[in-house]
């Protein structure tokens, strides 16, 4: 999300993270609204940068791909000017008919983006007897559902621009294959996040915690964030615990390592199978054992010896 001339603009990214994690959503707005009341962002490290560089060489390849195979290609990345220049740019394109479009920039309203691609294909719209579809590369060798999330934020733009749906989208993996989906199989569900997208946006200020997710290593607040689960003594802390586990065990008032160390052994929770919950309650005391004294404990666990001991 950005400020853009004062109006708030949202990007697909924007909903793509919402979707990850609403905490993340939340600092983000309020780094945008208020700065000073945001919490430090954690610099991008090795890590990311590698992932950054890999996504847009797999996204060059293809471009040479579609050159090499004798596709007439657009290129807007490189024609510069701010958003309006770059929409009004991809309009004209398209008003032509170029065959492919890359970096393609679409508004309507508060969404904005660039597409990897637009693609021309039969069939009458306000352009002609053409219109287009969104193709997107993705380092990844499966569909995710931010991918397809996206893809329909992008669809939804264009069809705005030329006044058809793609029936398409298309998505080019890391490994070289291609796979097309219907726009209207996911279209029900992207409108339905993008509703509960503007209605968080719109009643900012609510609260949202920093439950670990599998995005965080890669998320420029989790820094941040690590610090405040860490102060709460929150129940991520506990090793190999899943997210249902703690929400079954937050379900039943025990939100912390110390809470959970603390239960009685013939404590029963909701959920979770007694021998689940033992191992639990066992891994938060050695833990909390080590953060209060320093030493470290071990349990050698039943069933577990090893081969040379026999």
């Amino acid at each position: 999300m950005r400020i853009y001339h004062g109006e708030l603009l949202h990007s697909a990214s924007d909903l793509a993270n919402f979707l990850d994690c609403e905490h993340l959503t939340a600092l983000d707005l309020r780094a945008l609204r208020e700065p000073s009341a945001a919490p430090p962002r954690t610099a991008d490290g090795d890590e990311t940068a590698l992932v950054q560089a890999h996504g847009l060489a797999h996204e060059e390849r293809y471009l040479q791909h579609l050159r090499d195979t004798g596709h007439q290609v657009t290129d807007l990345k490189t024609a510069g000017g701010d958003l309006g220049q770059a929409v009004a740019a991809t309009l004209e394109a398209m008003r032509r008919g170029d065959e492919v479009i890359y970096q393609a920039a679409l508004r309507h309203g508060a969404f904005a983006g660039y597409a990897d691609f637009l693609v021309r294909v039969p069939g009458r719209s306000c352009l002609g007897d053409w219109h287009y579809e969104i193709a997107d590369t993705k380092l990844a060798r499966s569909p995710k559902a931010k991918f397809l999330i996206q893809l329909c934020f992008y669809a939804d733009l264009l069809e705005q621009a030329q006044g058809l749906p793609p029936a398409r989208v298309h998505l080019y993996f890391g490994d070289g294959s291609e796979r097309g989906f219907r726009t209207a199989d996911y279209r029900a569900y992207f409108l339905a996040l993008r509703r509960r997208y503007l209605a968080f946006i719109e009643q900012a200020g609510q609260a949202t915690y920093p439950d670990p997710v599998s995005r965080c290593d890669l998320c420029h607040w989790r820094e941040a964030c690590e610090t405040r689960r860490l102060a709460d003594d929150h129940l991520s802390q506990v090793a190999n615990i899943t997210r249902l586990q703690t929400r079954r065990l937050q379900e039943a008032g025990v939100s912390t390592l110390a809470a959970l160390a603390g239960l009685d052994v013939g404590a029963k929770v909701a959920g979770l199978h007694p021998e689940t919950l033992a191992r639990l309650r066992q891994q938060a005391r050695l833990q909390r054992h080590k953060r209060d004294t320093g030493d470290d404990v071990y349990d050698i666990l039943q069933g577990s010896r090893p081969a040379w001991a026999s």
